[in-house]
């Protein structure tokens, strides 16, 4: 989990400058949409 943290803050770092910022809010909040549908669906 660490690992995937450090590679997501690497390329989201890079993409900073050159992404609009609303861009990269939508597709961290894709990101966390998909991350808590798979820990509900491993807690059923």
């Amino acid at each position: 989990m660490a690992a995937g943290s450090v590679i997501g803050a690497v390329i989201g770092g890079a993409l900073a400058g050159i992404v609009p910022a609303n861009v990269l809010k939508v597709g961290l909040g894709l990101v966390l949409i998909a991350s808590a549908a798979r820990t509900f669906r491993h807690r059923a």
